[in-house]
């Protein structure tokens, strides 16, 4: 009766421990080369943001990058650095 529980109990961390591996760290890993990629935008870097707008940053500020919509656009709004993908 031991042997069956604690068999149990090693398969339970070995599909926890492949569930971290294969699912929780690809997804930490590519978070933190996000974060990376968005806090290394500089002026004249050409970007997509999560709605599909492609652009050219104009300017960088702590929280916000400045992207034209359009070529009209006279003053373009502020898009935060978590919408660039």
């Amino acid at each position: 009766m031991g042997g069956d529980s604690m068999s149990s109990m090693i398969m339970l961390g070995l599909m926890v421990l492949v569930f971290w591996f294969f699912m929780i760290r690809p997804q930490m890993k590519k978070q933190k080369e996000l974060k990376k990629f968005r806090e290394a935008l500089a002026k004249g870097d050409h970007i997509v943001t999560i709605g599909g707008i492609h652009g050219k940053i104009l300017e960088v500020a702590d929280s916000t990058v400045l992207v034209p919509r359009t070529v009209s656009s006279p003053s373009p709004p502020p898009t935060t650095h978590t919408a660039i993908i």
